[in-house]
């Protein structure tokens, strides 16, 4: 399950380009397929409503979801805040 979780957030920073946070919906369910992580549409639904990229459409702020995923990833990774991948001052 682990390795699954990283390799969702690789997938997911493969497509921003612009280290913003967040991925197209689009984007956010093909990085989840490709991790063999196949929900129905009802549930790719769901997830971008809960992780919905505030202030842009059609976006999903992954780093929100990856960190409920596993609490800590973005600060063992990289010393962001986990709830905005901001870096701590």
């Amino acid at each position: 399950m682990a390795q699954r979780r990283i390799r969702i957030v690789e997938h997911m920073r493969d497509v921003d380009k612009l280290r913003k946070g967040r991925v197209t919906a689009r984007a956010f369910r093909s990085a989840l397929s490709m991790c063999s992580l196949n929900l129905t549409l009802p549930e790719y639904r769901a997830l971008e409503r809960v992780y919905a990229a505030q202030g842009v459409a059609d976006h999903v702020n992954y780093i929100r979801f990856c960190n409920h995923v596993d609490p800590g990833l973005w600060q063992r990774k990289s010393g962001a805040r986990p709830d905005t991948g901001e870096h701590a001052v």
